[in-house]
């Protein structure tokens, strides 16, 4: 949908427009507006999966902030029919708009994007839906002007995060801008997380992410006078816990090392926010970090694909960078309805911001999916980072890179089937992509991505036995065809037997074969199928193999048979 309009002195909007389209504004021209232009995209539901590839476009155009500055004193009229029903229209996107008042001018939005916003009945600068899975607003060749402090008290932005979208805004790239009769202090402004949408029936107990994961790059250097990114003060309210938000929010799991011993988190991840470089500078006017000669940043949505994405909470989800950062994400608020309450569902997908060639550490507060899905938008094959995910249990991570499943690098390639070494993790920036490593000690999956490539992490399901054995050497286990003898007790193929081990009864840790000494041991099998080797495979024929594996073990063993047959078994007894 494509736009060419001139506007002076709109009372609310310049240009306002809410469609279920992809927009290009171009060769426009926005004089004295409250706010110049304000976009919303219609896009796929979030629910669905779905990329849209939303995008709005502002071209060949002008905006002007206050070329009139005595029209300070200037009122609406209230007696047409028109004002008296439009207090839904008043915009709220500047942070100190209020009770009628649009507030400090600004020339362009942040882009909203979503299922809707249920105007004209709702607000027309709120959300009322979770954002779409990806989003980008792209200004070229557009001349901001007269962004300044006028009326003793009002400051104008040329660029303003929606202060009304607690759930998430897209990234904005600039390039060959003209700024004229503009202030430094007056070109960007973030504004605080709403403290108001911090209860159950909307973020819960923290702040959602709408104000504090807000991206603008600059590719040229015509906004900031470097190519540069400008990114959110994610960090502003730590540890207040009226927003939420603090060390005491940070998953436990990162709070521990692999035995479970406490560690002291800050000694290791000193800083707080989103990650960046010594050389980004925090501007107070804006709100906003200032990271020139950087246009690396890039927004990572992360999706579970599970079905109770909407129930079951994963948040708050801490994100740690390799150079000593800690960011918590919360994700958007309930939207729902339910017989005049809200419906305490909130949807388990995450706008984070990262840099490229760092590695990030990621944890959640609750039950991993079953499927997780990364994506790094508006991006391309130069974007690289090494993510990992932390998981509960050792269960094996399938990882699947554009749909297609890539094995670990740490599998030992002499077996037909499955099995992981316990391997230092050689993953590097320059690993191909889609190439992943499981640490059976720290239980992290990691993995290579970059922005040309969709990352799924499906957990493979995995059966887990664990055997008493007689008082004799570890060794004499091993000295028969363990796997064979194993596969034909259980009834199940050799090639899902994919790890046997001989642990100690006493302190359930690993015992070398090497070992002399006879005791009390038991005998730990791990069985589970092949992996699928593309999404579009038939995993529920998988899951339904797994499922009567279990049910037919647990019976045999509920009867006793498996416990009969365990003991007459000669060649493990």
């Amino acid at each position: 949908m494509r736009f060419d309009y001139r506007t002076y002195k709109a009372w609310y909007y310049g240009i306002y427009i809410n469609t279920a389209r992809n927009i290009i504004i171009d060769s426009c021209s926005v004089i004295d507006g409250n706010v110049g232009i304000f976009t919303f995209v219609i896009g796929p539901p979030a629910l669905s999966h779905v990329v849209g590839n939303n995008t709005i476009t502002i071209q060949n155009s002008l905006i002007i902030g206050a070329i009139t500055p005595n029209d300070c004193d200037d009122t609406v009229d209230q007696t047409p029919i028109n004002i008296l029903y439009s207090q839904k229209a008043v915009p709220t996107v500047s942070a100190n708009s209020s009770g009628g008042s649009a507030g400090g001018r600004c020339g362009i939005v942040f882009p909203y994007m979503g299922l809707y916003n249920m105007m004209p009945s709702h607000p027309w600068t709120g959300m009322d839906s979770y954002p779409t899975i990806d989003g980008l607003m792209i200004v070229t060749n557009v001349t901001l002007a007269f962004f300044n402090f006028e009326c003793s008290s009002r400051q104008d932005f040329a660029f303003q995060v929606g202060q009304h979208n607690d759930d998430g805004q897209f990234p904005i790239t600039t390039n060959r801008l003209f700024i004229y009769n503009t202030s430094q202090t007056n070109l960007i402004n973030s504004g605080w997380p709403n403290l108001d949408v911090v209860n159950q029936a909307r973020c819960e107990d923290m702040d959602c992410d709408g104000l504090k994961k807000d991206l603008l790059i600059d590719e040229d250097g015509t906004l900031f006078g470097q190519p540069s990114s400008v990114f959110s003060d994610s960090e502003h309210f730590w540890g207040n816990q009226q927003h939420g938000v603090g060390d005491f929010r940070i998953p436990s799991v990162a709070l521990a090392d692999a035995t479970g011993q406490m560690i002291n988190i800050s000694s290791i991840y000193p800083y707080r926010g989103i990650s960046r470089d010594p050389t980004c500078a925090y501007q107070s006017s804006w709100q906003m970090y200032l990271c020139t000669n950087t246009i690396d940043y890039r927004m990572l949505i992360m999706e579970s694909m599970d079905s109770d994405t909407e129930t079951r909470r994963l948040s708050p989800v801490a994100i740690m960078s390799d150079n000593g950062y800690i960011d918590l994400i919360n994700g958007p608020k309930d939207h729902g309805w339910c017989n005049g309450f809200s419906c305490g569902t909130r949807i388990s997908t995450f706008m984070l911001l990262i840099e490229s060639q760092h590695q990030y550490l990621i944890y959640l507060s609750s039950t991993q999916p079953n499927d997780m899905r990364f994506r790094i938008i508006n991006s391309d094959a130069s974007i690289v980072n090494t993510l990992a995910l932390q998981y509960d249990s050792l269960q094996q991570i399938d990882v699947y890179a554009n749909g297609i499943y890539v094995p670990p690098i740490n599998q030992n390639m002499n077996y037909p089937y499955m099995m992981l070494m316990d391997t230092p993790n050689t993953l590097t920036l320059s690993s191909p992509v889609g190439s992943n490593f499981f640490n059976r000690t720290t239980k992290m999956a990691y993995f290579v991505i970059d922005g040309a490539t969709v990352i799924d992490l499906k957990i493979s399901p995995l059966i887990v036995l664990t055997f008493g054995l007689p008082p004799q050497t570890p060794a004499s286990f091993f000295s028969t065809n363990l796997v064979s003898n194993l596969a034909a007790l259980l009834g199940v193929p050799a090639n899902m037997i994919v790890r046997v081990n001989i642990v100690s009864a006493n302190n359930n840790t690993r015992v070398r074969r090497q070992s002399s000494n006879a005791g009390s041991y038991q005998l730990r099998v791990e069985i589970r199928s092949s992996p699928v080797q593309s999404l579009s495979g038939n995993f529920s024929a998988t899951t339904q193999l797994m499922a009567n594996l279990t049910s037919i073990i647990i019976n045999q063993y509920q009867s006793g048979e498996l416990q009969r047959a365990w003991a007459m078994c000669n060649d493990t007894n």
